[in-house]
């Protein structure tokens, strides 16, 4: 595992992050500022590089889903989802927010997960980086469906390469303490590997993304490292990955 520098604001953060949990308990996080946020950006790039009406009677399976505010955008485009996660009190807040939602206590790194197989799409969004595993997940991922929609922190590099961290400080982080940066070539190459042979990185410019905001998330790749050290944020990339090519309808995917 790569050493980690200390960082005093992130330590600050670290503290204040901390405290919050002792005083407003687990479920604090994912209803944050920040993390609402995150999820118009993740929505609005998602849905300007794939068509709306591709989730209209579609089973997906929401892996690492928190609270499943995700899951209910997609239900609210027709799909049935049924939502996964490796904490309880996150399945708990679920079921209390959306109770008419399929949602299980599942560690995604062990082989229970293949029970809750096949779906038409796997949505992995803000998972991979908190697994030890991300190799051994991929590959779960395309056991249960043709389709992945994937999104997590990346690296800033050119060619294939990883970056091991600690991840479990926090509720909201991995259950295996451990965590992984990828840079975006290393996921392709991934991805490829295991029979995703179409994958589209959603956060390259193309004519649907202008006019969208999206922090974070629509950058150029350069290769400056950034995302390699604890505590550097890096940037964000989402992919639509397929085992077989899709077709393009005004520029947008449909699965």
């Amino acid at each position: 595992m790569r050493n980690q520098k200390y960082n005093p604001v992130r330590f600050q953060r670290s503290i204040r992050r901390r405290l919050k949990e002792l005083v407003k308990g687990s479920s604090w996080h994912f209803e944050n500022e920040v993390y609402i946020e995150s999820r118009r950006s993740q929505l609005a790039v998602l849905l300007a590089g794939v068509d709306p009406n591709s989730f209209e009677g579609k089973r997906v399976l929401e892996l690492g889903c928190g609270h499943g505010h995700l899951g209910a955008e997609l239900e609210k485009l027709g799909a049935t989802v049924i939502s996964l996660d490796g904490r309880e009190e996150n399945i708990r807040q679920l079921r209390r927010k959306f109770p008419n939602r399929e949602a299980y206590v599942c560690d995604v790194c062990s082989p229970e997960l293949e029970q809750y197989g096949p779906a038409d799409i796997v949505f992995a969004f803000g998972l991979l980086y908190h697994l030890p595993e991300p190799v051994e997940f991929l590959q779960a991922c395309s056991k249960l469906a043709d389709i992945l929609l994937l999104e997590t922190p990346v690296v800033d590099a050119i060619e294939p390469e990883i970056v091991w961290m600690r991840d479990g400080r926090f509720y909201d982080q991995s259950i295996h303490q451990r965590g992984c940066r990828p840079s975006p070539s290393w996921i392709e190459e991934q991805l490829s590997s295991i029979g995703y042979h179409y994958v589209v990185d959603l956060c390259l410019p193309h004519e649907n993304l202008q006019g969208v905001v999206a922090p974070g998330y629509l950058w150029p790749i350069r290769g400056t490292g950034r995302g390699r050290l604890f505590g550097d944020p890096g940037g964000r990339r989402i992919w639509a990955a397929a085992k077989t090519e899709k077709q393009l309808v005004d520029g947008k995917i449909t699965l």
